[in-house]
């Protein structure tokens, strides 16, 4: 528009996203907890100018990949600043950050966060490792095969720091067969201890054909139980 001394008003805008920069970033995070403080990234183009016009954005990703929850693409603000304010990583680890903002379809600008180290949030449950219990056993001195329960968060991941549960196993229904079986273990209470976030069950063994249900809790009740299912063949092979 004409103004008082005859020139007009010019609008300037930023250039394309030539720098981007971690103005926030955190250092420590709990396992699907949000990150705090809020990743802060700030977007400038090469005469440092804040980017903020319509389409330029910011997308975050993890290195190395990782489950991630939240928004991970976001817009400038009118100071050139993108705020991440959801972000969640749900595997424990160490990490960093990834920010990208595209200049155009064949070329792009990133910059890469200091580490950020993922520790696993308090334990929430009772969980089968890789190998879960045996689905089948037999009668024989020969006992079943060993597997592992750990002690996990919410998001799955070993809490290593436990080295004191201590888990017991015992029948919970005999499904099918005679209920006067018994159960035999390494020890008298068929209990295991975990050991960094780990316990081992094996020396397990029936001395009746039976289909059981088993179950294994923490003696503090702190847990849901684990619940499986074995039937034992009289003279089969386990699998």
């Amino acid at each position: 528009q004409p103004t008082l001394d005859g020139f007009e008003d010019i609008e300037v805008h930023a250039a394309l996203p030539q720098q981007l920069t971690f103005e926030s970033q955190p250092l420590l995070g709990l396992a699907g907890r949000t990150l705090s403080p809020h990743v802060v990234v700030a977007i400038r183009d090469v005469y440092g100018n804040p980017v903020s016009q319509v389409g330029s954005s910011v997308g975050l990703d993890a290195i190395p990949e990782t489950a991630v929850q939240g928004t991970w693409t976001a817009s400038p603000d009118s100071t050139g600043r993108v705020r991440f304010e959801d972000l969640k990583i749900l595997q424990s680890g160490v990490y960093r950050l990834r920010a990208t903002a595209h200049v155009s379809e064949a070329q792009s600008v990133s910059v890469v966060s200091d580490e950020l180290t993922i520790q696993a949030d308090a334990a929430s449950r009772l969980a089968f490792s890789v190998f879960d219990p045996p689905a089948t056993g037999e009668i024989s001195e020969r006992p079943w095969q060993a597997f592992k329960v750990n002690v996990v968060d919410a998001s799955g991941n070993l809490i290593v720091s436990d080295s004191s549960t201590e888990l017991r196993l015992a029948v919970s229904d005999v499904l099918e067969g005679p209920e006067d079986g018994t159960l035999a273990g390494p020890n008298a209470t068929l209990s295991f201890f975990v050991v960094a976030g780990q316990a081992i069950v094996s020396g397990l063994n029936y001395d009746v054909a039976s289909r059981l249900r088993l179950s294994i809790r923490d003696t503090e009740n702190r847990f849901l139980p684990l619940v499986f299912e074995v039937t034992i063949h009289p003279g089969t092979t386990a699998d």
